[in-house]
């Protein structure tokens, strides 16, 4: 009897179309991959608005609604590592890193967080 239908082999197109669909999603991951990220960090705080980058290390201390605060930038994330607000939640929460992430200490009123860079433009689409 005469088989009849496709081969359960593949053909040498079939690796073309494999090679062609990898070659799109590479192309497709550049912009991604090799995105410059201008991420910086904005600190909210009795009615004042900092912005901070986060490629240059340092320490800034922040006075508000009767609290004191010293926010620090490291290794391309801001954190909160003092505070002497009654919960001390804001100290206990890791460093940001991605747009997107905050902090928010609510005794003294102050919110950081991260605005800008790859990720969320990657994100919006």
């Amino acid at each position: 009897m005469k088989k009849t239908g496709a081969s359960r082999f593949l053909k040498p197109l079939d690796f073309v179309a494999a090679a062609g669909v990898l070659l799109a999603a590479l192309l497709a991951a550049l912009p991604i991959i090799f995105a410059d990220s201008h991420d910086y960090a904005v600190i909210l705080y009795d009615g004042a608005k900092l912005t901070v980058p986060l490629d240059e290390p340092r320490e800034y201390q922040i006075n508000s609604n009767g609290y004191t605060l010293i926010v620090e930038v490291a290794d391309g994330g801001i954190s909160v590592i003092s505070s002497d607000c009654p919960d001390k939640i804001c100290t206990d929460t890791p460093p940001l890193r991605r747009a997107g992430m905050s902090i928010v200490c609510l005794p003294a009123r102050v919110v950081v967080y991260i605005e800008g860079g790859a990720d969320s433009d990657a994100i919006a689409g």
